[in-house]
């Protein structure tokens, strides 16, 4: 009996860093039901709509069966200004499995950057109509950065259980969207405040340029963690060769015949890839000056060191 329910799955960010990519991918699992009506991201908590409980919540969920779950997934969710934002998801989905994808945030805030100069052409909107350039928004956008948190932490020498720096970042983000280009990358500001509600066997963390670079061995991490059968394998995610980037292609006997010669025009026919949209700055299509990246990363090591020490395992981006 199909009937709406709860999600059992969660992703709660980062933005810019494959969110889109796992969510689209897990999807084509049979047993995976995502709300495409709002293009997966619900943003439901963190909201007015949570005052209207459970049944306003699973109202956006297709119907599941007893062996089939529902999934959405909000990248604002991680970095959110309601620090109880957490607690809100855990009482009202206890048993909701959370992901996480990070990445790189010197990456992060550049391809963030290349995707709103984007949404303000397509919407006339001017979050950064008065950034030209990347170069033009970190130099104006890092020194304020640098100012805040030098001017919150006081002399503070931990990062562990900074509260106030947690709040005073959370509502600069949501005051100052452009701020969030380089804010959201703070990762051991936000990550405090899950880990105090969430652990490994409920929370997956993911580091989004293994993903990139190991897509179907990820996927079968994460099918792994939520505890489904094993239904989408490395073998079926294949590089195109027009981008560089993974597709999902169901292996069949068809591709496992060694006598099956397969040419360029076929296999790009047979792959499901994500928009073309994706990976602007990843595949070269978009430029940043090595000074200003670098510029970024000295900015980000401490902060990023911090992350490592808190969530115990360190990933190439210092």
């Amino acid at each position: 009996m199909q009937i709406k329910r709860l999600p059992k799955v969660i992703g709660i960010g980062v933005k810019k860093c494959g969110t889109d990519g796992v969510i689209r991918f897990l999807g084509h699992h049979p047993l995976i039901k995502i709300p495409w009506q709002v293009q997966s991201e619900v943003n439901f908590f963190g909201s007015r709509n949570v005052i209207r409980g459970r049944n306003a919540y699973r109202a956006y969920f297709p119907p599941t069966n007893r062996m089939e779950l529902g999934m959405e997934k909000t990248p604002t969710y991680f970095n959110h200004p309601d620090l109880s934002l957490p607690l809100s998801i855990k009482n009202m989905v206890p048993m909701a499995k959370l992901l996480l994808i990070v990445c790189d945030p010197t990456m992060r805030s550049f391809s963030d950057y290349v995707h709103e100069k984007t949404r303000d052409d397509l919407f006339n909107r001017r979050l950064m109509a008065k950034y030209d350039t990347f170069e033009d928004y970190v130099k104006d956008q890092l020194p304020k950065a640098r100012r805040l948190l030098k001017h919150i932490k006081n002399n503070r020498t931990s990062f562990k259980n900074d509260l106030i720096t947690q709040s005073v970042l959370g509502q600069l983000l949501f005051k100052d969207p452009a701020a969030a280009l380089i804010g959201t990358g703070l990762y051991i500001y936000h990550i405090q405040r899950w880990k105090k509600v969430y652990n490994e066997s409920n929370l997956l963390i993911i580091d989004g340029e293994n993903f990139r670079e190991n897509t179907g061995h990820v996927i079968e991490q994460i099918q792994d963690f939520i505890g489904i059968p094993k239904l989408l394998w490395k073998e079926d995610f294949v590089k195109n060769p027009d981008t560089g980037f993974y597709c999902y292609r169901k292996l069949t006997e068809k591709y496992l015949n060694q006598s099956y010669v397969e040419n360029e025009d076929e296999l790009r026919a047979s792959l499901k890839c994500l928009p073309k949209g994706k990976g602007r700055t990843r595949n070269g299509a978009k430029h940043a000056s090595p000074e200003t990246l670098e510029m970024l990363r000295q900015f980000y090591k401490p902060y990023n060191e911090a992350f490592y020490d808190e969530i115990g395992r360190k990933y190439n981006w210092i």
